[in-house]
C-alpha cells in the first residue's frame, strides 16, 4: 500500500493484529506521533490533525484507544524502542514547554523510578508527617 500526504509518500509498514494493513491515514497518524523528527512527535492531537483526522477524532483519539493504535504502538514499542530513547523524550517533556504540568510531573515519576530514586511504599503501613503549626500568633485576620 502506498500512502501520500502533503508530498510525503512511501510504504505502508504497519499492520494490525489480524493481519490486515492499517490505513493510509492510520499509518501516518503513527508515523507522525512515533517518529522523533516528525514536528508533532508524542503529541497525539497534532498528529491526528497533521494525519487528517477531525478536530472532535483528534481531541478523542487517545482517549477512545482503538485497536488498531494499540496494535500498533505495542509492535513498535515492543521491536523499536530502547530504554535512552524513553528517556530521552521523558528528558525533552520535562525540560520544554510543550506539555501541561501534569503530564511533565509524571515524566518526573516515571525517570524518577527508573533511576531507583523513589522507594517502594506498603499501601498498608501508615505514613507519618511532622507538621509544625504556629497558633501563638492568634488567629489571622482577612483583608478584604
Amino acid at each position: 500500500m502506498v500512502r501520500g500526504t502533503k508530498g510525503h509518500i512511501s510504504v505502508v509498514p504497519y499492520s494490525r493484529g489480524d493481519g490486515n494493513q492499517v490505513t493510509v491515514r492510520q499509518a501516518n497518524f503513527i508515523d507522525y506521533y512515533t517518529k522523533p523528527d516528525s514536528e508533532s512527535f508524542s503529541n497525539a492531537y497534532r498528529s491526528a490533525r497533521r494525519a487528517g483526522y477531525s478536530d472532535q477524532t483528534s481531541r478523542n483519539l487517545t482517549h477512545l484507544k482503538p485497536k488498531w493504535l494499540s496494535e500498533t504502538i505495542g509492535q513498535l514499542t515492543s521491536s523499536v524502542i530502547k530504554p535512552e530513547e524513553i528517556t530521552g523524550v521523558l528528558t525533552h517533556v520535562i525540560y520544554t514547554n510543550e506539555e501541561p504540568t501534569i503530564i511533565k510531573l509524571k515524566a518526573i515519576e516515571l525517570m524518577m523510578k527508573y533511576y531507583k530514586m523513589l522507594s517502594p511504599q506498603n499501601d498498608n503501613e501508615p505514613v507519618f508527617l511532622n507538621v509544625k503549626v504556629d497558633l501563638s500568633s492568634g488567629p489571622r485576620q482577612r483583608g478584604f
